[in-house]
């Protein structure tokens, strides 16, 4: 076990290492999304957008199987690696994989199953009831590449525990250059939805199987040994983990992910593209804020488990005054100036209007107020009623978005889903995080 001072040199090294390659991993993210958008819309037309853009989004519900492992193990594999015991770190390993390997198991061959039985235009409409092989296919796909994805996830949650998201998010971007070419190719060979949907896909998941493969050879004593599966272990890192799942998998199907099919079904493809890509944008100009947040939850962890409430009630606010601030000043941009901006971006085919720009800056705003709090939060291990109150204001949205979209328009989305922060999240998530950190010892204003 590191001293004191060393450790805390250490978790701050390896922090700013996560957060520079974060910026590189987002970066070539977000520029890749910017080029792959208005190249896929381009190429593949409005309407074949439209059923591009619902087939992304279709797959979210799978989220829904994810058992959140992920957190709860990262804050674990943290405290462990903070006191040095690799053993219980391998039973910390091996518990968290047999039930993610035994529900992705399950999860392929439901959703097999589902797509021999379950029509096309019950998910998609009319519209698309001709495009059934297109759909399957690239439903397939998408389902494959999640599954295997959410096993490879536990061996990063594993690796974010060590500190080690520099090495993670160097991978992402060569998964990200690799894509970029891909999209390119299909674009101007064949392009294609399902074409499409492999190029965006596929690359980055080689690239985090061949990190995955890294850690384990790096970390021999996490290689999987069946004798060290804890039944207790398991429990509590399921138990720990299924009401984040609920709300990072459930929570963020129903507000980033369902709207985008809703507006699809129930407004003219013109409309409905418009949304899409604004939807797009947020989620592209929110990583920029995740690249900070989840290397926070080790760091919190380990400075908890140290001792170190002053470091932690330090990171929180620096944390804070990012997030708000680039959420301010983003979500000002969308708002003031995001029918130019979009405009540019891509050109006539797409119109997002003044309300649709306005409510997207605003609901961007509170998203990251709201995801700050919550980073902290995981860190400090306070997850499961912060992730009950985004699973309540992710049903409110969807309620509310169901009445009003068919009487506003696409811009009752995002209406909604503000309306949904400031009633269950706002003040929560920011009145429990000063509660812990007084209780600990600190005072936070």
């Amino acid at each position: 076990m590191l001293p004191l001072e060393s450790a805390s040199l250490l978790r701050e090294r390896r922090l700013r290492y996560a957060i520079v390659t974060s910026l590189g991993s987002k970066a070539t993210t977000a520029i890749i999304q910017i080029v792959a958008l208005p190249v896929a819309l381009a190429a593949l037309g409005q309407q074949q957008f439209v059923l591009y853009a619902m087939l992304a989004s279709a797959v979210g519900w799978l989220g829904l199987v994810n058992i959140g492992v992920g957190p709860p193990l990262t804050v674990m594999m943290s405290e462990a690696a903070a006191s040095g015991d690799r053993v219980e770190q391998q039973r910390l390993f091996a518990s968290a994989l047999l039930p993610v390997a035994i529900v992705v198991l399950t999860t392929g061959i439901a959703v097999a199953i589902a797509l021999r039985v379950v029509p096309m235009e019950w998910l998609f409409g009319a519209t698309y009831a001709a495009d059934r092989t297109t759909v399957v296919e690239g439903l397939l796909i998408l389902t494959a590449v999640f599954l295997v994805q959410t096993l490879v996830a536990v061996v990063e949650a594993a690796q974010l525990g060590y500190q080690e998201q520099y090495r993670l998010n160097a991978m992402a971007i060569g998964g990200n250059l690799a894509s970029a070419i891909a999209i390119i190719a299909v674009a101007t060979v064949r392009p294609t939805v399902v074409g499409m949907i492999a190029a965006v896909s596929l690359p980055p998941l080689l690239f985090r199987i061949a990190n995955a493969v890294d850690v384990l050879w790096r970390r021999p004593h996490l290689r999987l040994r069946p004798a060290l599966v804890s039944k207790q272990v398991s429990r509590q890192l399921v138990g720990s983990g299924l009401a984040f799942s609920l709300a990072t998998g459930f929570g963020n199907f129903l507000c980033h992910q369902l709207p985008i099919i809703l507006v699809g079904r129930r407004l003219p493809s013109d409309e409905a593209a418009s949304f899409a890509v604004s939807m797009n944008a947020l989620l592209i100009a929110a990583g920029m804020v995740s690249m900070v947040t989840v290397s926070l939850w080790p760091a919190i962890a380990d400075g908890m488990a140290r001792g170190e409430r002053g470091w932690v009630e330090h990171a929180s606010r620096r944390t804070l005054r990012y997030s708000v601030g680039y959420g301010l000043l983003v979500g000002a941009a969308f708002a003031v100036f995001g029918r130019f901006l979009f405009s540019v971006w891509f050109g006539a085919a797409i119109d997002v209007g003044p309300a649709l720009s306005l409510t997207l800056g605003v609901y961007f705003f509170l998203l990251m107020w709201e995801n700050a709090y919550f980073a902290i939060l995981i860190g400090m291990k306070e997850i499961a009623v912060p992730s009950l109150l985004y699973i309540g204001r992710s049903l409110f949205a969807v309620m509310l978005m169901h009445i009003l979209v068919g009487r506003i328009g696409a811009p009752a989305a995002f209406i909604a889903l503000a309306a949904s922060v400031c009633v269950f999240t706002l003040l929560p998530f920011r009145a429990r995080v000063r509660r812990v950190l007084r209780d600990h010892g600190s005072s936070h204003a």
